[in-house]
């Protein structure tokens, strides 16, 4: 086969050969572009602003009963306290101050009980611990913790990008559970906070 107005020349004929190889060569390099991406979000920050207060609480040596702390901020006695009064001294919920991208969602769980301890061996049981967010309410109408990982509360930061999480709960009174007049803190001896958790959805 002749490549038209070539004719049979040295140099038709090497035009010819490079012909052949280009057409029967096999692509021996490719070249092929890949994309990178990275989505960076804020890592969650918590801060305790402030501390559960139960405030003072007077006892008759014969005692029953508890006292409930809600997210409000208001104290009062379980429904068939006796032997119990209480007696000011600035009682408060936990405040929490939370902020983390701005756009998400987090998803809140938390410890159900504590342990509050005069350090000398002798202790009260937190329990029926229960949180609001922006505003506090009733004990009793908060949303109830349910242990950590398990949530009952999400948080949307692209509406309130720095919510305040309240904290309330109620400490077991019953059964002459105040052998004397003492401090009672998680933080002393023998105490267990409770513990809250936040991650994003």
């Amino acid at each position: 086969m002749m490549i038209l107005g070539c004719g049979k020349s040295f140099l038709c004929s090497l035009l010819w050969l490079i012909l052949i190889k280009m057409a029967v060569s096999p692509t021996l390099a490719a070249d092929i572009t890949v994309d990178a991406s990275v989505v960076t979000r804020a890592a969650i920050s918590v801060t305790a602003t402030q501390q559960m207060s139960f405030g003072i609480i007077e006892y008759d040596p014969s005692h029953d009963g508890s006292l409930e702390l809600a997210t409000d901020g208001s104290i009062s006695l379980g429904g068939s306290s006796t032997g119990l009064n209480v007696a000011g001294g600035s009682p408060a919920p936990a405040q929490i101050s939370l902020n983390g991208d701005g756009t998400s969602l987090i998803e809140v769980s938390c410890m159900n009980t504590g342990t509050l301890s005069n350090g000398s061996g002798q202790f009260l049981n937190l329990q029926n611990v229960e949180i609001a967010i922006d505003a506090g309410v009733a004990f009793g109408s908060g949303s109830a913790c349910n242990g950590l990982g398990t949530s009952i509360s999400v948080v949307d930061l692209s509406i309130n990008a720095a919510p305040i999480i309240f904290v309330g709960g109620e400490i077991d009174l019953s059964n002459d559970a105040i052998v004397s007049s003492a401090s009672y803190s998680t933080t002393s001896s023998g105490g267990s906070p409770v513990t809250l958790r936040f991650i994003y959805q």
